[in-house]
């Protein structure tokens, strides 16, 4: 009869072909301690996130850096910039009541030279203007210089995007007004001049009434 074997042991027959255990190897503290901040909890002092190496790691994959821009020039401001078409009527009533008010202008300091300045009424060469029939003379030399710079420093200036953008927003917020009919206009002008005179009947009517009680009072 067999006898009972222990609890653990095992039979030559088990352990045949097996090769023996050797003593276990222990365990690399030194490297367990190099990971212990890693691996802390986030409120212990001293803890931070664990590292990860993306190289090894298959599954993440670094960000590819964006290519940066070369750098570029100042652009003007869309809003700024208008094609020609843009505001036409507004830049066109601009120019022409800035050259009417140049005109004046050259006209006063001619006027101003020939008269008080001696020498500027006296012709140059006995030169002529066949249109208007002026003789050439200092006076309306310089009135003439100054309305060329003028002319040229006014086209300029409204050709600047600043000045045609505002002129072409200006036209833009014209067309926006609802502008009123003919009636509506004779409608409004007659009730303006009925009122109008109404109130100045009434204005009348008071001023001679005062006028006749303080006559009576102080004359008498």
């Amino acid at each position: 009869m067999e006898a009972p074997r222990e609890i653990g042991t095992r039979t030559p027959v088990e352990t045949a072909g097996r090769p023996a255990r050797g003593p276990r190897p222990k365990p690399d503290l030194s490297r367990l301690r190099r990971q212990l901040p890693t691996i802390a909890p986030v409120g212990c002092p001293g803890a931070r996130p664990p590292e990860r190496d993306n190289r090894r790691d298959p599954r993440i994959q670094p960000k590819p850096s964006l290519p940066r821009s070369p750098p570029t020039s100042k652009v003007a401001d869309p809003a700024m910039t208008t094609n020609q078409d843009q505001g036409r009527l507004a830049r066109m009533f601009a120019f022409w009541s800035a050259v009417f008010l140049l005109i004046f202008g050259c006209h006063f300091v001619f006027q101003q030279l020939f008269v008080h300045v001696p020498g500027f009424q006296d012709p140059l060469g006995g030169l002529v203007v066949p249109i208007v029939n002026i003789k050439v003379n200092w006076a309306f030399l310089v009135g003439l210089t100054l309305f060329a710079i003028g002319f040229v420093w006014i086209n300029r200036w409204q050709n600047r995007p600043q000045v045609a953008g505002f002129l072409a927003d200006t036209e833009s917020e014209l067309r926006k007004v609802s502008w009123p009919t003919w009636s509506e206009v004779v409608n409004s002008s007659t009730v303006v001049v009925v009122c109008v005179l109404v109130l100045m009947g009434f204005l009348a009517v008071v001023d001679l009434l005062l006028a006749r009680v303080f006559s009576r009072l102080f004359l008498s």
